[in-house]
């Protein structure tokens, strides 16, 4: 059995998870439970994975052993809000700047934020992390990794955000970040729709009689012969299907400007009926 040897980072990549580790260590050393270390006990373990990136680990280390000093963090209920804001803010930037590349490492990414714990002090400060969580949920569902992601994963993290967004106890401005996460997430997976159903076994060819906006529709432009269905354009029914019942919940989600679908033509194709009335004309001037 072949073992999967880790990618070495980049020099740029490696660089930003190391600035990004020494601002947590900073931050955490601000806290007595975590700048007191003892000869016997040593620095705090949470403490302890951020001197480990700076003086240890090298650009060969797995990616997983790198973001989880983060993630532990995250789900510490030991640290303060600004600790958690500040774990997730790093999270993000990694995410987002192509550290986090396989989905494994992302789905522990998402986990992590899902199950973000810290003291509550201020409520102010509690919706600084709620927002570095919805950074956190962007920047996983805009990855190329995210199409990895597990599917119940996904429903949990849009079910948290839609939670946010109609919850009336949070702040007019938190739910408003929540909407547009919200919409930046959907649009990311939605836009990805084609890749999914390719995934699924969805077989999807180019079709002049499918709304533009329908993956493996013909390019505004382009012209079939009029006289293809979808079935005989190699159209997968079930993927037709899986288009139509998003398209509602798109649209409601201000995403993507998917357009009704075009009423069917007559089998003679637009103008067939201009072209008869003209051909009678010529008749009836032939035979008078």
């Amino acid at each position: 059995m072949q073992v999967e040897m880790p990618q070495r980072l980049a020099a740029e990549k490696w660089s930003l998870v190391r600035q990004e580790a020494l601002a947590m260590a900073t931050i955490m050393r601000q806290n007595a439970r975590f700048s007191g270390a003892s000869k016997v006990v040593g620095e705090h373990r949470l403490l302890r994975g951020f001197t480990d990136i700076r003086r240890l680990f090298t650009p060969d280390e797995p990616v997983i052993n790198l973001i989880r000093p983060f993630i532990d963090v995250v789900k510490s209920a030991d640290t303060t809000g600004h600790e958690s804001a500040a774990a997730l803010a790093s999270l993000a930037i990694i995410v987002d700047r192509g550290v986090v590349s396989s989905g494994r490492d992302l789905r522990e990414v998402v986990e992590g934020a899902l199950g973000t714990q810290f003291q509550n002090t201020d409520s102010a400060v509690d919706d600084i992390v709620v927002c570095r969580m919805l950074e956190v949920f962007v920047a996983a569902f805009q990855s190329p990794a995210s199409k990895e992601l597990d599917g119940d994963l996904v429903v949990e993290t849009v079910r948290l955000v839609m939670k946010a967004r109609l919850e009336p106890r949070l702040s007019d401005a938190l739910r408003v970040n929540a909407e547009i996460s919200l919409s930046r997430m959907l649009s990311s997976m939605f836009g990805r729709l084609a890749s999914m159903l390719e995934e699924e076994e969805f077989t999807l060819h180019r079709s002049p009689s499918l709304p533009p906006s329908f993956p493996g529709a013909l390019p505004e432009g382009e012209a079939g012969d009029g006289n293809e269905s979808d079935e005989e354009a190699g159209v997968s029914k079930k993927a037709f299907t899986e288009w139509e019942s998003h398209q509602d919940l798109v649209l409601h989600a201000g995403v993507l400007p998917l357009p009704p679908l075009p009423p069917a033509s007559s089998p003679g194709g637009p103008g067939a009926e201009e072209k008869e009335g003209v051909s009678e004309e010529e008749e009836g001037g032939e035979g008078g």
